[in-house]
Parts: structure tokens; sequence; C-alpha cells
């Protein structure tokens, strides 16, 4: 199997998360017992003090029970993993159930990196000739320096 590597480290990583669901729900219970206590003790509380008391209850039982939510973090050659087919659908579904969704979000949409029209790099070659520097060149077309040495590197290509 050509990504068994990354399928192994995947499933690691999905077993070190879920092993977390126990105490998270024994926090859950503990959590909800300490705040109906607190909420019979205090009727009158408002609704944004009732959900800091929740909150609070929350981060001190699961304080208690040592749960704590592990992301799953994906590498690269992992999600290329995912792509090419090597997890399961119910596997895929646990993984991004307890991945970092930010992470999953950049790597799932790859950012396009925008170069410049073909005019635009013949106006900037000139100019270069010219002895503008980069900088002021980029800042003319209105470009970042990134771009403008990227497009003419590219063009080299």
């Amino acid at each position: 199997m050509a990504h068994a590597e990354q399928v192994k480290s995947l499933e690691a990583k999905l077993n070190l998360a879920l092993r977390n669901s126990p105490l998270e729900r024994q926090a859950q219970v503990i959590a909800n017992a300490v705040f109906r206590a607190k909420r019979e003790a205090n009727p009158d509380l408002e609704p944004s003090d009732i959900k800091k008391l929740k909150a609070q209850a929350l981060t001190e039982a699961r304080n208690r029970t040592g749960a704590r939510k592990q992301r799953i973090e994906i590498t690269p050659a992992e999600w290329e993993a995912i792509q090419a087919g090597a997890i399961t659908n119910h596997k895929l579904t646990q993984i991004l159930n307890n991945a970092d969704l930010d992470l999953v979000k950049q790597l799932a949409t790859p950012k396009t990196r925008q170069l410049m029209t073909s005019s635009n790099k013949n106006r900037a070659v000139s100019m270069l000739r010219n002895g503008y520097t980069q900088a002021e060149v980029a800042d003319m077309l209105g470009v970042s320096v990134s771009t403008l040495k990227r497009s003419l590197t590219e063009g080299d290509a």
C-alpha cells in the first residue's frame, strides 16, 4: 500500500483522540451536577451568569477528570493519503470530527497564487532594466514584491 505509513499515523492520532471520550463524558456528568446544584442555590441568575457558571463547572470537571480535547493535526502527506482514498469513509468522518478544522480547510482549498498578466510582466522587466528596484516596480504595478519575483522566475522556467 502506497500510503501505509500515513494511514498508520492517522489511525494512531485518531485512537489518541478517541481515548478522551469516556473522560469527556464523565466530565460532562460532573459539570451538569455541579451546575444544577449552583443553579438551584441561585435561581435568580442572569443568562450571562448562567453561561459563565456552566463554563466554569465544565472547566473544573475537565481538570478533575483529566479530559482534554486532543485535536488531530493532519500533515500534507496524510492529507494526500486521504485524497487518494487510503482511509475508509467511517474513519475519515471520525478523523474530521476530531481534527483542527482550520487546518483541514487550508489543506482542502489550496491557495492559488495570483501571477501578473504578460503585459504587466513585460512592463516590469523593462522597468527593472531601466534601473528601478523590485520594490518600486511592484508598487507601481500594484502587486507584492513576492508576486513580482514569482512572475519573473516562472517566466524563465
